[in-house]
């Protein structure tokens, strides 16, 4: 038969582990009592309130997600890889898993960043908006570092397509500064896109001189 140690999925959780989250399970019910009570005025006030608590408690899961794809302590019997591990136990597609499993990892690179999500104070759509931009290049990382608490603060302020807007002018400037002689950045660079119209082909991309011109 199955031990109680194999069946318990908290086997791997201290005693004050399970007790909090037991405590936590207690003041969710109470939460959600006072949430179906709440007038529009009160509603208003819970959606100010709980959204901080809401973004710490998704950090915490990501957090805990990055350590465990990471030390190997997902269930490798029943999921090939972490991000379907993932997937399947936030019941999410792997393609939106694998997105926060990368995005943990570009946090865990980025204290700052960390220290701003783990407070509640972005989402993980502002997570994803960094890491896209900073990490689209190779060389944008480095000079990342010396604007990044100037770009926390855009964040605060903003929402992820704000964000995002502001970190792409910043990427294009850095790329003309950092790499404008860099032999492999029009290879890079390089993008065609295909979009049938009606009886036509729509087709627009930027690719290198030789590939430009065996294309034409």
């Amino acid at each position: 038969g199955v031990s109680r140690a194999a069946a318990d999925p908290d086997r791997f959780l201290g005693y004050d582990a399970v007790a909090l989250l037991e405590e936590f399970d207690q003041l969710n019910e109470r939460l959600a009592t006072v949430v179906g009570c709440a007038d529009a005025h009160a509603a208003r006030r819970l959606v100010e309130r709980l959204t901080p608590t809401v973004r710490q408690l998704e950090a915490m899961v990501g957090q805990a997600a990055g350590k465990a794809a990471s030390g190997g302590g997902t269930d490798s019997c029943r999921h090939a890889t972490p991000r379907v591990w993932l997937a399947y136990e936030t019941r999410v597609t792997p393609t939106v898993a694998g997105s926060m499993l990368a995005d943990q990892q570009f946090l865990d690179r980025q204290p700052e960043i960390n220290t701003a999500r783990a407070a509640g104070e972005l989402s993980w759509q502002h997570i994803t908006a960094f890491r896209t931009v900073v990490t689209a290049k190779p060389w944008r990382e480095a000079p990342f570092a010396q604007v990044v608490d100037h770009f926390v603060t855009v964040a605060l302020c903003s929402d992820p397509t704000e964000l995002r807007r502001a970190l792409n002018s910043w990427a294009e400037a850095t790329d003309d500064e950092v790499a404008p002689d860099r032999p492999d950045r029009a290879y890079a660079d390089r993008a065609l896109h295909l979009r049938q119209v009606g009886e036509i082909w729509d087709v627009r991309g930027t690719l290198p001189k030789l590939e430009g011109a065996t294309l034409a």
